[in-house]
């Protein structure tokens, strides 16, 4: 999620948990109390919600991998929220929101 999404939620009192590429990005967020996970996959099973922003829909799939990845796998029972990708993201959150991820 975007940095203002995670402020928001941490401002509310929502327990968050951060995770980036460059994971000094995160520290802004870290300071105002979100946890930092060291894995994209332990900030997915961190939370029954799970809210991505990325570029587009391609980073998305690189980011998540095969089926028979830790992340895809992490993913399964997990509500799932993406952003900043246009008409692509509905068919990868369907994608990706079934159970066993196919």
């Amino acid at each position: 999620m975007s940095s203002d999404d995670a402020g928001a939620f941490l401002k509310a009192g929502h327990p968050t948990t951060v995770w980036n590429r460059t994971s000094s990005k995160a520290g802004p967020l870290v300071a105002e109390g979100a946890r930092l996970a060291p894995t994209a996959g332990d900030a997915v099973r961190a939370s029954p919600l799970t809210i991505i922003c990325l570029t587009d829909y391609p980073a998305v799939r690189e980011l998540l991998g095969a089926s028979e990845s830790e992340l895809f796998k992490a993913m399964a029972d997990r509500a799932i929220a993406a952003g900043h990708g246009g008409e692509q993201y509905p068919v990868l959150i369907e994608e990706f929101s079934r159970p066993g991820g196919d």
